[in-house]
């Protein structure tokens, strides 16, 4: 067995990301098996999203956080935008609106200038759904 494969292994055993893996993988902090979950989740996400491009539909939302480079994901819109209405990129800026609580599983629907994003995590703060506003974390609770 190579070096590699033996600290691979013994990361594993550990329920560690191996090494390997992050050079190529999604950055996280988590544990091994939580990763995984992940990596399946993500996997899932572009899954269905290819599956529904074939048949022209594009989904109702994106799942920000399972892009490898979220700003590609924003320019990409960005550009269609631009296309959409004959205007220079640079000449445009985002919006961002607040949805009420929403499931995006029983969603449907889009948006006819830009797109639903969802899972996005803010560290050192909280959000208040019912003020619509930033708040100091709950003490231990380091990403909401």
């Amino acid at each position: 067995m190579s070096i590699e494969l033996d600290k691979m292994y013994t990361s594993m055993l550990n329920n560690q990301v191996p090494a390997n893996w992050e050079k190529v993988g999604f950055l996280s902090m988590k544990s091994l098996s939580r990763w995984f979950d992940e990596f399946m989740e993500r996997v899932e996400f572009f899954r269905m999203w290819f599956t529904k491009a074939k048949e022209e539909d594009v989904p109702s939302g994106f799942w920000l956080s399972a892009f490898f480079l979220p700003a590609g994901f924003l320019t990409a819109v960005s550009q269609n935008y631009a296309r959409k209405v004959s205007v220079p990129i640079d000449q445009l800026n985002f919006e961002f609106q607040l949805q009420k609580d929403v499931e995006m599983e029983g969603f449907v629907g889009g948006s006819e200038h830009g797109v639903y994003v969802y899972g996005l995590y803010i560290e050192g703060c909280r959000f208040l759904f019912d003020k619509r506003k930033l708040a100091d974390s709950n003490p231990g609770e380091m990403f909401t």
